[in-house]
């Protein structure tokens, strides 16, 4: 099956149990004090998965390891076992390290805020070591052409997730007990997806054994890993700034933006990261291959596919942004009024899907030239843009200057990474013809569509006529897209039909 086909079915199965996990949780527990401590909580040992596992070191692992895979197969195995005997102890060192020091915190802070939040860190941070060595597992998979268990690999975690959520019901007189629950059942669902990938490693004939000896390929990455994870750190703090400074100025309303978040991260995992995943270990095999055209051919193949796929869900997120988030969330303790609430949250951080889905491809471009300055220096210019609009925009929108701040610090890292490229890679040719060829007048036409029916459809409070006009919607969205393809981009339909980013055939042989 077609690599980026098997990543977004394991994707959606993966976001569809999140958005149920999510449903349940608002609906439970409410946007209450206890539920945004979860949340923010949540975030922290994500952030150092990210950083570690998907962020920096992953980055760093993958061009090396699908290097050594190449030039020497036979010596793959040793620097598995070596590179993941050192990773293994250095993060159990830093987090016990790292619960200590939360241990003293809790002692410290008495504010109830804080110390929630520090309490459900601590139960939570064996999840961090789970789930940074198994994305690092994932990743040796990516390099053996093997996507789909890593695309479902959340899937462990969620369904852990709705487990604690029924056992949520026992202590339903005790918000707290219920949080300390469910951060149990996210230590168990890492488990999981440690445990998974590491057997499907094992299956494709690799054996991590603890081995503490010398190799210069482990030295490497971690030569490549040292410099990146500043810039990565800088990156995931951009990530998170939102829900942090949401959580300072108003706790309660936190789960308003994680709600609006996981709307545009559905299209973003799916499209993107499909995407990305698939391409990553192919650029790196073409830059050790010092082949340009294949690199040429890859990135812009992606790109292509990537704003294909981007675009409509950025459209049909926006228009539709209140009859989605009705039918998913408007349960139990989760109100009409806070889905008020959300709706100009969700359509501002939609906004930024297109210039976050190509952020992310074009991040992997210098990763995969193992290129680490220049992300940082990105990454840190977007930090101070994303510090300073969310500075000027909050005292004027409150909460929602968030979103507008994130919008326009995308914006500006996105123009940043094209003109970097550009002069540090001509040979990719970055020219603004690989954007201004997309069909604007088509996808102008396709807005003014979807408007047209959001506006005549009889939205109702009911949930099935809800479900009903809105499947409706989206079958018929797809196919006037489709159509609108075929009069004004049948390339870009092709490459849509196809789903594949691999090389024509003389670029393989270049």
């Amino acid at each position: 099956m077609n690599p980026i086909i098997k990543m977004m079915m394991g994707t959606f199965c993966s976001h569809l149990l999140g958005f149920l996990r999510d449903v349940i949780l608002f609906a439970v527990l409410g946007s209450s004090l206890e539920t945004s401590a979860f949340l923010v909580a949540f975030l922290i040992p994500n952030l150092f998965r990210r950083l570690c596992g998907e962020g920096a070191l992953t980055t760093a692992f993958i061009p090396v390891f699908s290097e050594r895979l190449q030039q020497q197969p036979q010596t793959a195995h040793h620097f598995l076992s070596c590179f993941f005997s050192r990773f293994g102890v250095a993060l159990g060192s830093f987090c016990i390290t790292f619960g200590v020091l939360l241990a003293i915190g809790h002692h410290y802070f008495t504010d109830e805020k804080t110390n929630l939040v520090l309490r459900l860190t601590i139960i939570m941070l064996p999840f961090l070591w789970f789930v940074c060595t198994a994305a690092l597992y994932n990743g040796a998979l990516n390099v053996c052409n093997a996507f789909f268990l890593t695309a479902f690999s959340s899937t462990a975690l969620n369904l852990s997730f709705l487990c604690g959520l029924g056992l949520c019901s026992l202590f339903h007189l005790y918000p707290i007990l219920s949080v300390m629950t469910l951060s149990v059942c996210v230590v168990v669902g890492g488990w999981f997806q440690w445990f998974l990938p590491k057997k499907q490693l094992q299956r494709k004939g690799f054996r991590p054994a603890f081995r503490w000896a010398q190799d210069p390929d482990v030295t490497h990455v971690w030569q490549l890993f040292l410099p990146s994870v500043v810039g990565a750190v800088l990156f995931q703090i951009n990530n998170c700034l939102g829900q942090f400074l949401s959580y300072v100025i108003d706790a309660p309303r936190t789960g308003y933006l994680c709600l609006a978040g996981r709307f545009v991260n559905l299209p973003f995992a799916l499209f993107s990261v499909s995407v990305f995943s698939v391409l990553f270990p192919k650029l790196s095999l073409a830059f050790s291959q010092n082949n340009h055209h294949a690199s040429y051919a890859l990135l812009h193949r992606s790109l292509q596919l990537s704003l294909l796929l981007l675009f409509p869900s950025t459209i049909g997120l926006f228009v539709f942004a209140q009859p989605f988030l009705s039918l998913c969330f408007q349960w139990g303790k989760f109100s009409w009024l806070d889905i008020q609430y959300t709706i100009p949250l969700m359509k501002l951080y939609t906004l930024q899907l297109p210039f976050s889905g190509v952020i992310a491809l074009l991040n992997r471009v210098f990763y995969s030239y193992q290129e680490v300055q220049t992300p940082i220096r990105n990454t840190a210019w977007t930090l101070l843009v994303h510090l300073l609009s969310c500075g000027c925009f909050i005292p004027f929108y409150g909460i929602l200057g968030i979103p507008m701040g994130t919008l326009l610090s995308s914006v500006f890292q996105f123009t940043l990474q094209i003109v970097e490229l550009r002069k540090k890679y001509p040979e990719l040719r970055i020219h603004r013809n690989l954007f201004t060829s997309f069909p604007w007048i088509g996808l102008g036409i396709y807005s003014f569509l979807l408007w047209m029916l959001y506006k005549n459809i009889p939205w109702s409070s009911e949930k099935g006529s809800t479900l009903l006009w809105l499947s409706g919607a989206i079958l018929l969205g797809t196919a006037s897209y489709i159509g609108m393809l075929w009069f004004f981009d049948r390339k870009g339909l092709h490459l849509l039909r196809q789903m594949q980013i691999d090389l024509p055939e003389q670029s393989s042989q270049a």
